[in-house]
């Protein structure tokens, strides 16, 4: 474990997109929207956000803060897996927490809305697992800052493997994260 590792925080803050507006210059009417993007987090020291538009014209500020290992609660992780995933059945989570070699949160204030687990084989290679967000705060970059913040984890505690399995739909954020198609095998041993 690296000095200031605890110390690392990811903010993400988006503002969100103001109404569209008709633009008053000669000519024909256009219509405009205004939105701010900009990155940053803090890792190592360096604080970084991310800003980007949502749609809604409320012109709110809303502020999503990536934790690590912030444990949160059965009932928590059970919530958003439910409006992640449309699953209803509970899972314990302390007993996969207790085991992970990290595990990231996205904060809306006291609201869990982001989460992926970090599982390490004790040696050399990591697995990303059980990324998701929200419904409602999806596309946002929410669940890449996620990613990109638990590679730099894993990379800190050790790891020098990542390894992550997706269905087809996902190869392109999986790739946009930083990984590298390779061959894997993969067996089910529940029936469901």
């Amino acid at each position: 474990m690296k000095i200031g590792e605890h110390l690392r925080t990811v903010v993400i803050v988006w503002l969100q997109s103001m109404r569209p507006e008709p633009c008053h210059a000669p000519g024909p009417k256009r219509q405009f929207r205004l939105s701010v993007e900009w990155i940053a987090f803090v890792s190592n020291m360096q604080i970084v956000w991310l800003a980007y538009p949502s749609s809604s014209s409320q012109g709110d500020r809303k502020v999503v803060e990536i934790r690590i290992d912030p444990f949160p609660s059965n009932d928590e992780l059970n919530e958003l897996w439910a409006e992640a995933w449309g699953v209803s059945n509970r899972r314990d989570f302390a007993r996969v927490l207790a085991r992970s070699l990290a595990h990231l949160g996205a904060y809306d204030g006291k609201s869990l809305v982001g989460f992926v687990n970090v599982a390490g084989d004790g040696g050399l290679h990591a697995f990303i697992l059980d990324t998701c967000v929200h419904p409602r705060i999806r596309r946002r970059g929410i669940a890449t800052r996620l990613v990109k913040e638990a590679i730099n984890v894993a990379r800190d505690r050790g790891a020098e493997w990542l390894h992550v399995d997706f269905e087809a739909p996902l190869i392109s954020f999986y790739r946009n994260c930083g990984f590298k198609p390779t061959e894997a095998g993969l067996i089910q041993l529940t029936e469901r």
